[in-house]
């Protein structure tokens, strides 16, 4: 091979590891601005909704579903069709939508029903361009190793927006929230459309690669679902049970920087640990390890039980998800399953605001807890059925 070969060869494998990363970072984006309003729960529902624009917890857990119910409902329709769409272009114009969306929250928030509106369009916005975005996830070189760099980045951008959201909402109003919201679609779609890595959409199928699913991963499905009702039915209303509980403001605040924090900690041991737990052990372990700490976090009054029960919140829905996300890509290698991440992970999280925002409404927060418990246990035995002859 002469040297000019040699050097064109080495020149295009430079090449194509940059674009490689390049890509990598556009899914990290995508992920992060789809998965922002999870993180965001708290402030969204308690500190915006129902501390701000005066909604009351069963009003302000209906936005949420809707908002969440429409991701579910964009991921149903797009998630089955990925292979034959041009991801580049949708993803960047979805997130785009979503970014104008969240823009006009502020000029619609004093009526529910535009304001619930602009909540369906942004939900359907994100769960296009999240789909997308998960669907090719799964099909790089390591699904679970993409998953945990993913949330590694999500949790770096939460403990950011923890910290400063919670004060400009309080001395600037509501509109900050959505603002930055916005500003994040956008950033997401800017990535897409500058770096979006390229996917060859298929003309014809594998048929054996779309075979009917096997029961154990409709098991798994559920088991993610229901691990993200009972997170989101917590979580959601966690700044609410600070103040139930007596403490500040700015002690709830600091609970939730502390708790992106120690969600750092799970996210890097999810990578390294990848190939020393059995990911069904951990599975089945995250949803009875997370409902513990909700029955602790709303049965227990004190400071310190806040602090690591919500911490112990987070991040075991983000270890467990990981490992799920790995599980799910490896029983079903057609990418069809992990496309739909965001109806399995939304599903659940539509579900939470409002069953929590009834409940704390007519039964009290620390009804919240219990229900968690009972979500917890199905979610362990679902992910059994699933995982046991996997």
């Amino acid at each position: 091979m002469s040297s000019h070969s040699v050097s064109d060869t080495l020149t295009k494998a430079a090449g194509n590891r940059k674009e490689a990363r390049h890509g990598t970072a556009a899914l990290v984006i995508g992920h992060c601005a789809g998965l922002m309003d999870i993180t965001t729960l708290p402030i969204w529902v308690g500190i915006v909704l129902i501390g701000q624009l005066a909604l009351d917890p069963q009003r302000a857990g209906f936005l949420l579903t809707l908002f969440l119910g429409s991701v579910v409902l964009s991921s149903l329709c797009i998630a089955p069709k990925l292979s034959r769409l041009n991801r580049k272009r949708i993803a960047s114009a979805a997130y785009a939508v979503a970014g104008m969306a969240f823009a006009s929250m502020p000029s619609v928030s004093g009526s529910y029903t535009l304001l619930a509106s602009a909540h369906v369009v942004a939900g359907l916005a994100v769960g296009c361009g999240l789909s997308i975005v998960h669907g090719t996830m799964g099909s790089t070189a390591n699904p679970h190793r993409t998953a945990a760099m993913a949330f590694s980045s999500l949790s770096l951008l939460s403990i950011l927006v923890m910290a400063t959201l919670p004060p400009l909402v309080g001395k600037n109003g509501p509109n900050i929230f959505f603002y930055t919201m916005s500003g994040i679609m956008f950033t997401a779609a800017l990535a897409a459309l500058l770096a979006f890595p390229k996917v060859a959409r298929a003309i014809q199928h594998d048929q054996s690669k779309l075979a009917k699913l096997p029961t154990r991963v409709w098991f798994g499905i559920a088991g993610v679902s229901l691990l993200m009702v009972s997170h989101s039915m917590v979580f959601g209303f966690i700044e609410r049970v600070g103040g139930w509980h007596g403490f500040s403001a700015a002690q709830i605040t600091t609970v939730l920087v502390i708790s992106g924090f120690v969600n750092l900690v799970p996210v890097a041991l999810s990578s390294l640990l990848e190939r020393r737990l059995p990911a069904s052990g951990v599975v089945i372990a995250g949803p009875l390890i997370q409902a513990t700490a909700a029955v602790a976090v709303t049965q227990f009054s004190g400071y310190g039980v806040y602090i690591v029960a919500t911490s112990v919140l987070i991040a075991v829905v983000t270890f467990t998800h990981v490992f799920a996300f790995g599980v799910l890509a490896r029983l079903d290698p057609s990418g069809r399953v992990v496309a739909a991440t965001p109806v399995m992970v939304m599903a659940g999280s539509a579900t939470g605001p409002l069953l929590g925002g009834v409940l704390a409404l007519h039964v009290g927060y620390g009804s919240l807890g219990w229900a968690a418990l009972v979500l917890g246990l199905l979610s362990a035995l679902c992910f059994r059925l699933g995982t046991r002859k996997a």
